[in-house]
């Protein structure tokens, strides 16, 4: 449950930040913004969580998903991009699929050894 609100509130402070910037100033907009986008962050936070509840699974593909998010804006970085075009094109695949087994493997990794610690 404290995971929950913790989420939430994270969520909504994002989520007013985001709101406010595309507001540019306006209060009207801003306000409209809240309005609408509060609850559905918070209806869609809860929606998520009884999938998550009902499908564990969704938890690994979610890490998965980051893990080959992050892989692909390693090497698609301005500072980089050009290089790994011009010498190694072979990373931009393999960075995105080492995010997925990286992000994967270590969850995995600290599941087990939790579980070996509650056992001992």
């Amino acid at each position: 449950m404290r995971t929950v609100i913790i989420a939430d509130v994270v969520m909504s402070i994002d989520n007013v930040l985001g709101v406010a910037a595309a507001a540019k100033g306006s209060l009207l907009l801003l306000v409209f913004g809240l309005v609408v986008s509060v609850p559905l962050v918070i209806g869609g936070a809860q929606l998520i969580m009884r999938l998550i509840e009902r499908f564990p699974i969704l938890i690994v593909a979610g890490g998965g998903l980051l893990g080959y998010v992050a892989g692909e804006l390693i090497v698609e970085d301005s500072a980089i991009v050009d290089w790994v075009h011009a010498h190694a094109s072979w990373l931009s695949w393999a960075a995105p699929t080492g995010g997925v087994v990286l992000v994967v493997g270590v969850a995995k990794w600290m599941q087990a050894r939790r579980e070996r610690h509650a056992t001992s």
